[in-house]
Formats: C-alpha cells, sequence, structure tokens
C-alpha cells in the first residue's frame, strides 16, 4: 500500500512526498516482492534524477539492476544518470570520464536495440564531454549499426548541422526524407528542410 501511495504521489507531482514514502516501503523490514520493489526503485530513481540528484540516482539503479540485471531501461538509466553526473563534476575532456559515458550508453543503446531516444541521450552527453568530433563518429557508428533505424539519419544529420559541417549535413536529410520513419514529426521535417537548403 506504501509504494502504490509513493507511485500515485509521485504522477500528482509531489516528488518529495513521493520519494519518503517509496524509500520508507523499501527500507521496511518486510521485504517486498519483486515487482513491487522494482516499480518502487524505478519510481524513486526517476524523482531523483528529476531533482538533479544524479549521483544517489546512480546508487538507487545499482540496487534495482540488482533485480533485474538485464533490464534494458535500466541499463539505459545507468548511462544516463552517471554521464550527468561526470557533466556536473566538470569532467568534460577527462579519458576516464569518457570512456565510462561510451562504455554505459553503448551498453545502453544495444539493450534497447537502437531506440532512437537513447542515442539522443547519448550522443548529447557525448558532446557535453568530448566535443564534436567523437560524437560524429559515434552517431555515424551508431547508425550503421541500426541501419533499419531511418530517424537515425536524420539524429546523425542534426550532429553534422551542430558541428557546422552544413553540406555532409544536407545530404543525410536527404537520405533521411527517402527514408521511412526518417523524420518522426513536423518540427523534424522543417529541420530537415532547412538543413537541404542551408547545405545544397
Amino acid at each position: 500500500a506504501r509504494v502504490q501511495r509513493g507511485l500515485l504521489t509521485s504522477y500528482e507531482g509531489n516528488a518529495l512526498a513521493a520519494a519518503i514514502e517509496l524509500e520508507t516501503a523499501l527500507a521496511a523490514p518486510q521485504a517486498l516482492n519483486v515487482i513491487t520493489a522494482y516499480d518502487a526503485r524505478r519510481e524513486l530513481c526517476r524523482i531523483l534524477f528529476g531533482s538533479d540528484l544524479y549521483d544517489d540516482a546512480v546508487e538507487q539503479i545499482k540496487l534495482l539492476l540488482a533485480l533485474a540485471p538485464d533490464d534494458p531501461w535500466a541499463i539505459q538509466f545507468l548511462a544516463a544518470a552517471r554521464s550527468q553526473a561526470l557533466i556536473r563534476a566538470g569532467r568534460a575532456g577527462d579519458p576516464a570520464a569518457v570512456e565510462e559515458v561510451r562504455r554505459l550508453y553503448d551498453r545502453g543503446v544495444e539493450a534497447d536495440k537502437g531506440a532512437t531516444w537513447i542515442v539522443r541521450d547519448y550522443l548529447d552527453a557525448l558532446w557535453a564531454l568530448a566535443g564534436p568530433e567523437l560524437t560524429l563518429e559515434t552517431a555515424a557508428r551508431i547508425r550503421s549499426t541500426y541501419p533499419d533505424n531511418g530517424s537515425l539519419i536524420f539524429v546523425h544529420a542534426q550532429c553534422l548541422t551542430r558541428a557546422g559541417q552544413s553540406e555532409p549535413a544536407a545530404r543525410a536529410m536527404v537520405e533521411a526524407l527517402s527514408r521511412a520513419g526518417g523524420m518522426q514529426n513536423v518540427d523534424e521535417l522543417y529541420d530537415a528542410v532547412y538543413a537541404i537548403v542551408e547545405g545544397l
């Protein structure tokens, strides 16, 4: 009952009260069943991440991974929380930090079969920590790994645009337009047309 109350409180937007309910339930002497414990820890992870408490989120997600070590959501969340903690700690340009983020996110992308939203998060984190060169290299690699995901062509093109490579970006946008699923919404279509006009 306490976990359900905590989940409902979180959905209502009261993060602090929800976190207290969930932490209390998880710390109770009576062990929760695996599914309930998973739901409670996952929501607590979300609350901590949303409150910019990235190191605390990392500790919680490790406990969740102990329950479900192959869970795709937990794997990508660990990558997201750890990368944000490193960015906040001013670790940009630190080879060890960059390598850690690459290792975590590569596993997250694989676990979620190249899901576009995870790739976007990965590239944003990598840009912040390592800059454009490695980000572009990674975007191209992931795009080639999942050739059936047309939207990754668009994501790669966005990285090229951001790096000031207007002509390659335009060519990639043309390819994205030709692929099923290459555009996810009207805003992306506008971005593609603009990049093509600017680059060709």
